[in-house]
């Protein structure tokens, strides 16, 4: 994929990665190893794979800048969701590592962690087959029922990772600013 890229456009200069897989609604201990490792596998090996190609590419370009998605789990826990909020609280650990050792050398590196979005990953996970036919408030219910945060748009992770991305922002953005780290 990176190598796509620049050939195509002779650098990778930013990249927004973004890989997620729940492991499925289950209490901590009747989580099985096979969802553990899977949403793992994807959640957070994902990115790190997505990491470990683009570095060298923008190292050789000079710099750039990547934006990790994590999620509201990076941040906080959240009940039934063991595997995927230890995937998102590591992408934030390992986007901070990231960020310390790349700074010095031209790469930005920050996440953005936005609430559930509303995709047919989440429906699924809640056993909502035909999203269209249910109003958003029997899913924001469903949620709260399970103490998951209130449902946002994609546009709103979309213009955040827009805002860190680019070369205009060089200062450190503070963790608190629209959920980015």
């Amino acid at each position: 994929m990176v190598d796509a890229v620049v050939d195509r456009f002779g650098a990778l200069h930013c990249a927004s990665n973004n890989a997620a897989l729940g492991g499925g609604f289950h209490a901590t201990h009747e989580l099985d190893r096979e969802r553990w490792d899977r949403c793992l596998a994807v959640s957070l090996t994902g990115v790190w794979l997505c990491l470990k190609y683009e570095v060298p590419a923008m190292l050789a370009a000079g710099g750039g800048s990547i934006v990790n998605i994590s999620s509201i789990d990076g941040l906080a826990g959240v009940t039934h969701l063991t595997s995927y909020v230890a995937s998102k609280f590591a992408v934030r650990g390992m986007t901070r590592s990231a960020a310390l050792e790349l700074g010095r050398r031209g790469i930005r590196v920050n996440s953005v962690h936005p609430g559930f979005i509303e995709t047919p990953l989440l429906t699924k996970g809640l056993g909502i087959v035909d999203l269209p036919r249910i109003p958003v408030g029997s899913l924001r219910t469903r949620l709260a029922a399970l103490d998951v945060p209130v449902v946002d748009g994609s546009d709103g992770v979309g213009n955040a990772t827009v805002i860190v991305l680019p070369d205009v922002f060089t200062a450190y953005i503070d963790p608190d600013v629209l959920g980015a780290t």
